[in-house]
This record gives structure tokens, C-alpha cells and sequence, in this order.
């Protein structure tokens, strides 16, 4: 690429103690700012003193993407949380792919991970579960979120085979490489971070921001780095998502789905404009369903309830 990049601006934070660093990444998606407010005032209260370090080390990115974040955009040329790995010189062929050269040193060297996001769907806040128990499960109900989401990966495997692919979806070719999905959590997990996604809310939603700076104090706190301040008291709902369901064609949900809705088997989900219809295979709920998916992309998942709180 010849032309100037704009980077990631870092801020880190040092106790002069041993403990642990923990990486908050925000606007790895540029129009999904949630994150980026969520760090800019955790900063704000290290920096006047409202909360002091005990130990360890913290490290804020808060605006990964700087182009798309300034446009209003998600990306730019791809999607920044797919692909993630560095790249030698002749390999970088877009912004993105900078970016990743720029953020994976700070990912390689983190002992926690905190990417937050936020979603286009009304609904509460999630967390992405890489694993249903040890640590990182530890961590993640440290947060205080009610929702918890896993098994992504094998619910792919299950998935009905997709379409073709969306002729507008610009990751379209990117996808057939399979390393696709790896994104921040994946390949901080490669370096023995303990990593997590939060999904703050609803891009639009004021209280998503409140949830995200909820989140890294508890995060903080998790780990020793700064003083605890209120107890967990979030119930909590973990749900294994079973598959996706790809949109084949042009159509509609059957009314408008918040994320987290509770649906039952039999019950109509969707119809295309040929008439043919979508009919529920389970009791459960729905995990990010999008009305605007165009065709050959993921209108939805499947997902069931699974109690994670018996000792295995």
C-alpha cells in the first residue's frame, strides 16, 4: 500500500507492580463506538486518580480502526476481525490488514482480552464464550452480563451448506480461506490470553455504553488489577448456539426479532417472496437475527438453553 496509514493510538497504563496486562480493544468495527466511549472514561478515571492500579498493567486501543471510525463505517476494505494474524509486506493488500500487523503484537503479549462491540439488532447485552468452564468462564461471569453465547464453531460445522455467496457482501472471496474466522479473541487465545467479546447492546442504545464501562471495571477487578467495587448479581442465561440459518433468497422476517427472543418450535420465523417459509426446529431462542441480511448471508441462530452452573 503507498498511501499514508493512519494507526491505532495506544495508551498504556503501568502499576510498577507484577500482575497481569489486560488489552481493551474498542471500534475494531468502526461505527460500533460503545467501546471507544466505554475506555476513553475508564482512561478518564486513571488519569485524575478515581481509580488507582494495585498491580499489572493496562493497555486501551480505543479506536482500532481509525478510517472506518471517522467515516461511520464498519470497514473499510475487509472486515478487521476476520483473518487476524501479521502479514509479511507483499501480503498486506488492504487497510485493514495493517491494522492487524499494527494490533497482533499488542495481542501477542496480553494476559487478557476485552474486545467490545456492539450489534444492529435491539437486545441486551452478551458475552461471546470461548469455554464453558476453567478461567476464561471465570472471567466471563465476572462481568456481570445476564446473556452468555457459545459454540459458534461447531454450530457452523452443523449448519445447513450456505448459499452462494452474497454478490455485495465484500468479504465474499475472503471467506473461502480458512482462516477466516479467526479474529481478536481466536488469536489472543494462540498466545494464552485469556479473551473475551462483549457485545454491549444495540449500536444506538446510550445504555450499552454504561454496560461496556461496567465490564472493564469488572474486568479489572477480576484479575487484582485495580480494587473491586460491586459484587456480581447478574443472572445468567448460557446459550449454545445450534446453527446458523442462511437467507437463500429475498424475504422477510415474520416481525421484528430482538436479539434473545424466545421462540418455539413450530412457530413461523420467516417467509421468502416465493412463498416458501421458515418454521422453527426448536424451543429456544433467537441469536442475532438481522432483517436486513441480504441472501447468502446469516439471518440468524438457533440457540438452547444449557445450565453451566453444575459442577462438571
Amino acid at each position: 500500500m503507498n498511501k499514508a496509514i493512519e494507526y491505532p493510538t495506544v495508551f498504556e497504563f503501568d502499576s510498577g507492580k507484577p500482575g497481569k496486562e489486560i488489552l481493551l480493544l474498542g471500534a475494531i468495527h468502526g461505527y460500533e463506538t460503545c467501546g471507544t466511549e466505554a475506555i476513553e472514561a475508564f482512561m478518564s478515571k486513571l488519569n485524575n486518580g478515581e481509580i488507582l492500579l494495585n498491580e499489572g498493567r493496562v493497555t486501551c486501543v480505543p479506536v482500532c480502526n481509525p478510517e472506518a471510525y471517522k467515516q461511520g463505517k464498519e470497514f473499510i476494505d475487509r472486515n478487521l476481525n476476520r483473518m487476524m494474524r501479521r502479514r509479511d509486506p507483499e501480503d498486506i493488500n488492504f487497510y485493514e490488514d495493517e491494522l492487524a500487523n499494527f494490533l497482533c503484537p499488542y495481542m501477542e503479549r496480553a494476559d487478557v482480552l476485552l474486545d467490545i462491540h456492539s450489534y444492529t439488532t435491539k437486545g441486551g447485552p452478551f458475552v461471546f464464550l470461548g469455554a464453558t468452564d476453567g478461567a476464561e468462564f471465570d472471567y466471563a461471569n465476572a462481568l456481570d452480563v445476564k446473556h452468555m453465547v457459545y459454540g459458534f464453531a461447531d454450530a457452523y460445522q452443523n449448519a445447513d451448506p450456505r448459499p452462494d455467496l452474497a454478490k455485495n457482501d465484500p468479504d465474499a472471496a475472503l471467506k473461502r480461506d480458512p482462516s477466516y474466522s479467526t479474529g481478536t479473541t481466536e488469536y489472543s487465545r494462540k498466545f494464552g490470553a485469556l479473551a473475551l467479546t462483549l457485545e454491549g447492546g444495540q449500536h444506538s442504545d446510550p445504555r450499552a455504553i454504561q454496560v461496556a464501562t461496567d465490564a472493564i471495571e469488572k474486568a479489572c477487578a477480576h484479575f487484582g488489577i485495580i480494587q473491586p467495587d460491586t459484587p456480581d448479581n447478574a443472572e445468567k442465561l448460557y446459550l449454545k448456539v445450534l446453527k446458523p440459518v442462511w437467507k437463500e433468497g429475498r424475504g422477510q422476517l415474520s416481525q421484528e426479532f430482538e436479539n434473545f427472543a424466545k421462540i418455539t418450535q413450530g412457530q413461523l420465523l420467516a417467509q421468502y417472496e416465493d412463498g416458501r417459509q421458515i418454521i422453527s426446529e426448536v424451543d429456544g431462542y433467537l441469536v442475532m437475527p438481522r432483517a436486513s441480511a441480504e441472501p447468502g448471508m446469516e439471518w440468524f441462530y438457533y440457540a438452547v438453553p444449557q445450565d453451566l452452573t453444575t459442577p462438571k
